[in-house]
This record gives C-alpha cells, structure tokens and sequence, in this order.
C-alpha cells in the first residue's frame, strides 16, 4: 500500500492544517488536496509558504536521514511538538517538507471559496491534478530525479 500526500489538521492547531511541499526540479508542489497540487515557482510562491520554508530551512542543521522503508503516514505528519518549529513545519527529506498553514489559507489555495483561476496573467498553469511525486513512497527515488 502507499501513502498518499495530502493535507491533514494539525494536531494541536484547531485552525490549521500540515501541508507536504516537495521542491522538484526548481518547482514548489504543494500538496492542497488529494491528487491536487498548486505548483509554484521560487518567484510565484506565495509569501505564506516561503516565509515558513525559510525558517525551516534555518532551523534545520542538516536534512533528515529518511528511511523510506520504515516510513509510515505518521513520521512525516507528526513532527517534534518540543521544536520550536512544530506550529511553522519541519523537513522530512531532502526535498520534501510539511508546513503549518491555516486552514483559510489552504481553502484558498485550493481555490475553493476566493473562485482563484488557476493561470496566470500570462498563461502559465499555476495549479495541476497530478504531482510529480504522488506518493510518499515515491521520494525514495527522488535523489535519482536531482541527477
């Protein structure tokens, strides 16, 4: 069986959800729903999610050492509640994180209640129905993707 990415409530957070974001191929995929993903540029993604991938990124000494054979739902979602980043996200793997994002702002990223189109001005697609990596399982070949 594989695990699906997908937006799940935080756990002490009413208000806010975790959210997998995969950095593949200089793109942000952020995983809004299941088998939805908003997919973003360095220079498109919104101020909400890069601010928290900064931080994490500073709080993290070096990427964790994911062993996708003993990896269930819960390694990635859970996080440490005693770092000091369990209510912004935490990385997972190397291109691979989860970020604590409202639960209004995730409604708005999937385009649900603020009607958002899903191109931009100059045509590009800015939200997709199928992401690079759907599975969690599938980041154990994500260092081959990199090459």
């Amino acid at each position: 069986m594989q695990t699906k990415l997908s937006p799940i409530q935080h756990a002490t957070l009413n208000d806010h959800h975790r959210v997998p974001v995969a950095h593949i191929h200089g793109k942000y995929e952020v995983y809004v729903g299941d088998n939805f993903i908003r997919l973003f540029t360095e220079d498109d993604l919104p101020d909400e999610i890069k601010s928290r991938l900064t931080m994490i990124r500073a709080a993290t000494i070096e990427p964790p050492d994911f062993d996708m054979k003993l990896a269930t739902i819960q390694h990635i979602y859970e996080g440490d509640p005693k770092s000091h980043t369990y209510e912004i996200g935490w990385q997972v793997a190397t291109n691979l994180f989860v970020v604590v994002l409202p639960s209004r702002y995730l409604t708005y990223l999937r385009g649900g209640e603020y009607k958002l189109a899903f191109r931009t001005i100059d045509g590009s697609h800015i939200a997709n129905d199928r992401p690079t990596l759907r599975y969690l399982e599938d980041f154990r070949w994500e260092r081959r993707l990199r090459r």
